[in-house]
């Protein structure tokens, strides 16, 4: 697995744990965190 690749995977993950916590917590919006997950 190239390097680009596997960045992509872990925003990919981290965008859907955000996610996972703001609907969880039944409070928030994820959209700083899923869109701040690339950086």
């Amino acid at each position: 697995m190239n390097d680009n690749k596997l960045m992509n995977r872990a925003a990919d993950n981290i965008r859907i744990l955000a996610a996972s916590m703001v609907e969880k917590a039944n409070s928030g919006h994820p959209g700083g965190a899923m869109g701040g997950a690339d950086f």
